[in-house]
């Protein structure tokens, strides 16, 4: 991105199938044994549970049915452009979507997202 304000429209458009969701806030664990990280569905920083200096450890997480998930505007344009799109693994049908604390309170208030209430004690 040539400007901040091109790669802040960047992310926006890519997490904009996210709108309205309600998500929690939680520790990465790969949803099976062969998944070994996930990204930001915003700027795409790496999650996962290998210690590195690069690596999201904690993030915002939401679940959303699998078929939604493969049909977002951002993954036909990556297939249009010849990339390979891996599908995410699921659990009961539902797909995980991670988002950085970054992210995630760049774009909280026009993406109007919410953060669910920890189960009380």
């Amino acid at each position: 991105m040539s400007t901040q304000e091109e790669w802040k429209q960047y992310k926006l458009e890519r997490l904009e199938y996210l709108k309205g969701s309600v998500f929690r806030f939680a520790k990465y664990a790969p949803p099976s044994p062969q998944w070994d990280h996930d990204h930001c569905a915003g700027c795409w920083k790496k999650f996962t549970e290998a210690e590195s200096p690069e690596s999201e450890h904690t993030g915002y997480v939401v679940a959303l049915p699998a078929k939604e998930a493969e049909e977002t505007d951002f993954l036909k344009r990556c297939r249009e452009q010849g990339m390979r799109v891996v599908g995410y693994p699921t659990k009961g049908g539902m797909a995980l979507h991670w988002v950085c604390a970054e992210c995630f309170e760049e774009f909280k208030q026009v993406l109007e997202w919410k953060v669910e209430s920890p189960p009380a004690g």
